[in-house]
């Protein structure tokens, strides 16, 4: 581990917490205009909401990191990595920071009683896949070539696969 990559991976997490930071308080404050966001029995489901939250977010942040310390770059299209990242989450699965996106808001949801959060969830996964399909992937072939495309063959897009 280099101090470039711990560098950008610093980088990259700050991004994601300050996101995270303004999402929320902008679900908070949708929530509080449009009381038909707040659905009080989406409380029985606040542990399971924990757990996606957590396992969410989570998955977010270390692939940031890992576009870091392995790509010396970040998840925003404006500062890409530098090398292809096929370690960390991406030895399992192509889109882990869309899928941890979906499952972060989706848990913020269950977890606050809040449809608001589970709606950036929805806009998150349908975004990132759109974008993954339309622009990300061709501008990934055209910039790493056949490591990519041999990488985008053999790992899952959006389902995690355990077993390499």
């Amino acid at each position: 581990m280099d101090r470039e990559g711990l560098r950008w991976a610093a980088l990259g997490v700050a991004m994601i917490l300050a996101f995270i930071t303004a999402a929320s308080l902008l679900g908070l404050a949708l929530a509080n205009l449009v009381p038909l966001f707040l659905l009080p029995l989406l409380t029985a489901a606040a542990p399971a909401g924990l757990v996606l939250l957590a396992s969410g977010f989570g998955l977010v942040l270390w692939g940031t990191v890992a576009f870091g310390i392995y790509g010396h770059g970040t998840p925003l299209p404006q500062i890409p990595p530098k090398r292809l990242v096929t370690q960390g989450p991406y030895r399992h699965i192509r889109n882990p920071i869309y899928l941890g996106w979906f499952l972060g808001w989706g848990g913020l949801s269950l977890l606050t009683a809040n449809l608001t959060y589970g709606g950036l969830g929805v806009v998150f996964l349908l975004a990132g896949t759109a974008y993954a399909r339309l622009g990300e992937r061709a501008a990934m072939a055209g910039k790493f070539g056949p490591e990519f495309e041999r990488w985008a063959r053999e790992t899952p897009a959006f389902l995690p696969r355990w077993r390499r």
